[in-house]
């Protein structure tokens, strides 16, 4: 590790001699005045900055006087009280925790301390074993003179991977291509070009881009994980998860589920279903319990400011599981997802659940209506295709006795055309974009914000996976 510093260095000393320098300080006459440690930490391999990583002050006892994380360039500050002898301590961002050379603060003064690392993601790491090997498969595609490009997309400031952002390849004489990363935050992209430096642009929802450059040479493959302003460390978060039984997919009501050494504690409704409001952004253990059931818990990672959907499959036994799945959604999602559970309790209409989803092995949208009660298929005359079919609600009927076809909302937006006027419904969805269906058969069943005009033949609701 090398370090640039703009403070003058102390290196070699024992730390016996340093302690004694701090205690003469402190025996001045003349008070110390507070003062600011600023710096950066960035990769040794490609300068690139480091984000997310946990930096502390300590003192020569390791007695820790403040701590932050890195930003989205790298950058930290810290502030002590006094001046005195120090040492920074460093961990996460893919690094392995290191302290540096002991640092001589003076009183009162702005100093500068920028720390270049080497980094290397863990091997043994899920996500890393996955994206390298996708990474490999990529060889058998590539031309003598290509390369393989790769990474991890992820929060800045918790350094959860990003599902669905959009990973652009910018490559100077060859345009622009682009991918969007999988559940964990992973994008690959073959038969990069070589020689010349390439642009790996990334960009999640209306949040600002970020871009890392990097040239290859012919037969490399690389890893370059891009970092998004996505959460915050300040704001609080949510989660809203649901507790099913690991063998049947059925929910458990009274469930117990708890943040360890939080007081964050709730209990599962009849649906399965369960928020906590407000969650601090760190790292908490998820304990979840319920009678005649397998404890389970897990290590969960919060981002500040986003919604977390838990799902949670709890055994009959005590065996060797990972039964806890995470996704990192909107903000706004968690909204939607509360008032559905909340309009479920009500149970005035008929619901699918992401689990009701999956248990159906549906081939198309439609076939999720297949067998719901007071819902009819219809086949579709309209573009020719006799495949084609069309949801009733039954006793749906125009003023001329004819039949209605119900109102589509998708994501809390009315979608007036969806599923009539030659738009198939079918065209539109695959039940693998779906999280929940609510289905109203009329006005007296629909809850007021989707009712209006429109609501006579009925109103069914779409929740997708990505939400709005």
């Amino acid at each position: 590790m090398s370090v640039r510093r703009n403070t003058h260095r102390v290196s070699g000393a024992p730390l016996a001699l340093l302690v004694a320098a701090l205690a003469a300080l402190a025996s001045s006459a003349m008070p110390l005045r507070a003062q600011t440690l600023a710096g950066s930490l960035v990769a040794e391999a490609d300068r690139a900055p480091i984000v997310g990583a946990r930096v502390r002050l300590l003192t020569v006892d390791l007695d820790e006087v403040a701590g932050t994380v890195t930003d989205s360039s790298g950058a930290f500050e810290l502030s002590a009280g006094s001046g005195g002898v120090y040492v920074v301590h460093v961990e996460g961002g893919g690094l392995d925790g290191f302290l540096s050379d002991p640092i001589v603060l003076s009183a009162g003064q702005f100093e500068r301390l920028d720390l270049v690392v080497p980094v290397q993601p863990d091997p043994a790491d899920p996500t890393s074993i996955v994206a390298e090997t996708l990474a490999a498969a990529c060889t058998a595609e590539n031309g003598p003179d290509q390369g393989v490009l790769y990474g991890v997309v992820v929060d800045s400031i918790s350094g959860v991977g990003i599902a669905e952002a959009r990973v652009q390849l910018a490559t100077p004489g060859h345009g622009t291509r682009a991918t969007v990363a999988k559940q964990d935050g992973i994008y690959v992209f073959c038969q990069v070009p070589t020689g010349a430096r390439v642009e790996v642009r990334a960009q999640a929802g209306s949040r600002f881009p970020a871009a890392r450059r990097v040239a290859l040479v012919p037969g490399e493959s690389r890893r370059l994980d891009v970092a998004l302003g996505v959460s915050t460390s300040d704001a609080p978060a949510s989660v809203l998860g649901r507790v099913v039984d690991y063998d049947t997919g059925e929910p458990l009501a009274d469930a117990e589920v708890r943040l360890r050494g939080t007081e964050l504690v709730t209990a599962t409704d009849a649906n399965g279903f369960f928020r906590l409001d407000s969650v601090p952004w760190g790292v908490y253990v998820v304990e979840v319990d319920h009678l005649g059931h397998a404890h389970q818990e897990q290590a969960l990672r919060i981002e500040g400011g986003r919604a977390h959907d838990l799902r949670v499959r709890l055994p009959t036994e005590a065996i060797a599981l990972d039964p806890i799945t995470v996704e990192v959604k909107p903000r706004r999602w968690f909204g939607d997802m509360a008032r559905l559970q909340q309009r479920m309790a009500a149970g005035f209409g008929t619901y699918l659940t992401r689990e009701q989803i999956e248990r159906r092995g549906a081939a198309r949208f439609t076939d999720l209506f297949r067998g719901l009660p007071g819902v009819r298929l219809v086949q579709s005359s309209a573009g020719g295709r006799a495949s084609e079919y069309r949801v009733v609600l039954r006793k749906a009927l125009t003023l001329g006795g004819g039949t209605c076809f119900p109102i589509f909302w998708v994501d809390g937006r009315k979608v007036p055309s969806l599923g009539k006027d030659g738009n198939p419904i079918d065209d539109f969805f695959q039940p693998s974009d779906i999280e929940a269906v609510e289905i109203y058969r009329g006005p007296a069943q629909t809850p007021g914000e989707f009712i209006d005009s429109d609501a006579n033949c009925g109103v069914v609701v779409v929740w997708t996976r990505r939400g709005r």
